[in-house]
């Protein structure tokens, strides 16, 4: 069904973007509840790209895995925990710019085709700008809104990589 592996990473970024975009904001619990999911979901999104790259780069994907399960735990941590979130609010969505970072310079420096690097570079730009609205105008629904952004368009990405790099193994003599 699926020709490699970047449709299904692509396929699992475009859904999780789409549910990071579609959660709703009402009440503190939700806010709780949008970091915790926000941070799995990035978790998620790290280990699957660290276990797609293991034999690339056994370095870095290690310190993927790593920083994947501390968003995983992170995450589970802040669900519904209100008073956690309140205590380390503005530390929450720092800590998911940073992370952002950090996986877009994954990317970034793991060897890749071009459309890995743009993921890799839009996922820096994405993290400095968390960090940036994290600064100027807390605002989780819109937090949510860059983060499912990033992970509709690095999802997308990797689809459209998975396809050239299918178009290239059947074009003779390339």
């Amino acid at each position: 069904m699926f020709e490699s592996k970047n449709q299904i990473l692509g396929i699992l970024g475009i859904i999780l973007g789409i549910i990071v975009i579609s959660f709703p904001v009402f009440s503190e619990l939700a806010g709780s509840i949008l970091a915790g999911l926000g941070l799995i979901f990035l978790g998620i999104w790290l280990m699957a790209l660290s276990f797609d790259n293991w034999g690339y780069n056994n370095l870095g994907s290690l310190a993927a895995l790593v920083i994947s399960l501390v968003c995983i735990l992170l995450g589970i941590g802040f669900i519904g925990n209100i008073i956690l979130f309140e205590m380390l609010l503005d530390g929450a969505f720092y800590l998911v710019g940073i992370l952002l970072i950090f996986s877009g310079i994954f990317q970034l420096i793991n060897p890749g085709d071009t459309f890995d690097k743009i993921v890799g570079l839009i996922g820096v730009v994405t993290g400095v700008l968390y960090l940036f609205m994290a600064y100027i105008a807390f605002d989780p629904e819109f937090m949510a809104l860059v983060l499912g952004l990033w992970l509709l368009v690095a999802g997308f990405m990797q689809f459209l990589s998975s396809n050239e790099r299918h178009k290239k193994d059947n074009i003779p003599g390339v």
